[in-house]
């Protein structure tokens, strides 16, 4: 096959084996990477697994871009039954492993049963070894690596899962090299799960285009594009663009408890830290977006952010330090946490400190903790959550499970969706994100990010003239106070990004992130590497066919979708700088999911 390696490789822990599949046998129907990761999840009836059980599957997948010249293409989409949702997860990682494994010969690796004792499985060509690591279990993801990569060679890439995924904290992500993690919905518990440390592999063959100096073609030219893009601007200084999103509202404060723009000093003290300790730019395989920046702080080693862990941790926590928020943002690196899941709990045990409803005493028994410093103790807490010591046991089960457990008050301070903690990005100023957040395939706004409102004026008009054409839906994408045509904006961004997340590229180089890469630049780039010509309408067919698989998944799981709003606190008036701000219209919302439901054909 061109562009695809031809082979699904599925590892059964349990026995110890391991057999090969046809991608071909899925790839007509659902091209690759999440789409197939879902087919495969779907035919093994994982939705009856309980998530933390041998049956359920955590599957691995590239699509037929990943590891070619094409811009952006390294990703791996990461699929299981989440253990923080309950439903379908799907989680997604860049960084140098997507393309090594194409490079063994394998466009995806489904993971079945569990191994009995700590395991690596080793990926070396056509050579899969389990073989046995319990020297590495409860090693941070840091010293993993270095262990690895000395043992088995400098030339493998790995999957890595820390204390947290050991310890099967529902919000435990799978990480990769220095900067790149799948955070989100659990997979690296479930990783865990399967006593599962890490995963190694190295590839020496070559993955075959159908029409080479075409293909080179197309990828220079869509390279051109988005270095010429004021996206690629935007990369370029991220704190200018988190400034400008801080100063419409569009981060919440605290836990969800009011939309106040940080006072000047605030911002300008992180944006200091961060000139001070930055040491430059870095990027995965292929891509000339180089999204990460790398910093070096003493004590702490080098490490690569992206945008919302710089705002996170300090106003979720309301903690002002911006040493607090990357020292917080190191050690979920280490321990292998999601970010997001983390500080929202962090705000969700903030709010219930404030309150009273939960005492220093409650918080820090069997916590190593000491004075009366709520940032020391927020740090205390993410190690006690990956360790599941003290209050940290209950914590790692994340908002909405402690919530009930604690008591009605607690339940009502859960900010989720479905089991998953939302982000800091606020739904009651930026309507759009509510859309988002309500029908979300796995229950954050990523899948249908509506950047036309967070850009907003002109040039989120603009952008979605781009998108739409010029007239009123284009008018309606760009105003964040509005849900009038927003169905039409989530299914276009949801078939963006699930087309992105199929191809094996990163959704940052298309409108998802505001990007010029759009769905016919993607069907040329498909159709040279494969030799069979496909268009953008066809991409947009793959992708509603993937929508359309999380919905039966789901549904299998007896989750019904439109009943599970928002948090009943975003109906409500929230303050901000500018006096008090409606909460989202509960009928304006339900009404705007059944219009997306009808263009979606569910």
């Amino acid at each position: 096959m061109n562009a695809w390696a031809g082979k699904i490789l599925v590892v059964d822990l349990t026995t110890r084996e391991s057999t090969c599949v046809p991608t071909g046998d899925y790839s007509n129907t659902w091209l690759g990477g999440k789409g197939i990761d879902l087919a495969l999840l779907l035919a093994a009836e994982c939705w009856q697994a309980d998530p933390f059980s041998p049956e359920n599957r955590l599957v691995f997948g590239t699509g037929p871009l990943t590891g070619t010249l094409a811009p952006a293409a390294s990703r791996v989409h990461v699929g299981a039954r989440s253990p923080a949702t309950g439903l379908c997860g799907s989680s997604n990682i860049g960084g140098q492993f997507g393309p090594e494994l194409k490079y063994a010969g394998y466009d995806h690796l489904v993971i079945k049963g569990a191994a009995s004792e700590p395991v690596v499985l080793v990926i070396d060509d056509d050579s899969v070894k389990i073989q046995p690591a319990q020297e590495l279990w409860g090693l941070g993801v840091s010293k993993t690596e270095a262990a690895l990569a000395a043992h088995y060679g400098s030339d493998f890439r790995f999957f890595i899962i820390g204390p947290g995924g050991e310890n099967q904290v529902r919000f435990a992500g799978i990480r990769s090299g220095t900067f790149n993690s799948a955070s989100r919905t659990g997979m690296g518990a479930v990783m865990g799960s399967k006593n599962l440390k890490a995963i190694a592999v190295q590839g020496s063959k070559a993955i075959s285009v159908a029409q080479p100096e075409r293909f080179y073609d197309v990828c220079q030219r869509a390279r051109r594009e988005i270095l010429e893009s004021p996206c690629y601007e935007n990369m370029l200084n991220v704190p200018k663009m988190l400034r400008g999103s801080t100063h419409t509202g569009y981060f919440s404060y605290g836990n969800k408890e009011s939309i106040v723009t940080p006072i000047e000093e605030t911002i300008s003290k992180a944006e200091d830290f961060l000139a001070a300790h930055r040491v430059g730019k870095a990027a995965c395989f292929s891509c000339p977006l180089r999204c990460q920046d790398v910093f070096e702080v003493p004590g702490s080693g080098r490490l690569g952010m992206q945008c919302d862990p710089r705002v996170e941790f300090n106003y979720m926590t309301q903690v002002d330090d911006p040493t607090f928020a990357w020292r917080a943002y190191v050690i979920c690196q280490e321990v292998g946490l999601d970010t997001t899941s983390i500080a929202n709990v962090l705000g969700f045990v903030n709010e219930a400190l404030k309150a009273g409803d939960l005492s220093w005493e409650q918080l820090t028994k069997d916590v190593n903790v000491s004075g009366k410093d709520r940032a020391e103790l927020f740090l205390a807490l993410i190690t006690a959550i990956a360790e599941r010591k003290g209050i940290g046991d209950l914590l790692a089960e994340g908002v909405a499970r402690a919530g009930k457990e604690l008591g009605p008050s607690f339940e009502q301070r859960a900010m989720h969706r479905d089991g998953l903690e939302l982000a800091v990005p606020e739904p009651r100023t930026h309507l759009g994100l509510a859309l988002a957040y309500s029908v979300s395939e796995r229950g954050d706004y990523l899948s249908g990010f509506p950047i036309f409102e967070m850009v907003g004026g002109e040039a989120g008009r603009a952008m979605a003239a781009d998108a739409f054409g010029d007239g009123q839906i284009a008018n309606n994408a760009a105003d964040r106070q509005t849900l009038t045509d927003k169905e039409h904006v989530q299914t276009y961004m949801e078939n963006m990004a699930a087309t992105a997340d199929m191809l094996g590229v990163c959704r940052w180089m298309t409108p998802t992130n505001g990007a010029p890469i759009k769905e016919d630049t993607l069907a040329e780039l498909l159709t040279e590497a494969v030799g069979e010509t496909y268009t953008g309408d066809d991409l947009w067919s793959y992708a509603s066919r993937c929508r359309k698989a999380f919905f039966e998944f789901d549904g299998n799981c007896r989750r019904e979708k439109e009943k599970q709003l928002l948090p009943e606190r975003l109906f409500q008036p929230v303050s901000s700088d500018e006096g008090q701000v409606a909460g989202i219209n509960k009928k304006d919302l339900i009404a705007t999911i059944s219009r997306y439901k009808k263009v979606r054909g569910l």
